[in-house]
């Protein structure tokens, strides 16, 4: 099962759920509250080393929040 936009994955592996999300400062706490309701495990939050668009506005991407 696909979510919404490429830079925004959620994927069944067995009964584990995983989730990564490439988001702006400005919605860092909405990825990882999005992840901590959906998994029930607590995210990573790691610096994007890369030029990449926030999957949530327009804006610079500066983190990645996932829990893989």
């Amino acid at each position: 099962m696909f979510v919404l936009q490429a830079t925004k994955r959620l994927f069944y592996e067995g009964e584990k759920r995983k989730m990564k999300y490439i988001v702006c400062s400005d919605h860092v706490g909405y990825a990882l509250d999005m992840v901590v309701a959906t998994t029930k495990e607590a995210p990573q939050l790691l610096p994007l080393e890369e030029e990449r668009t926030c999957s949530e506005c327009e804006k610079k991407a500066e983190y990645i929040v996932a829990n893989e």
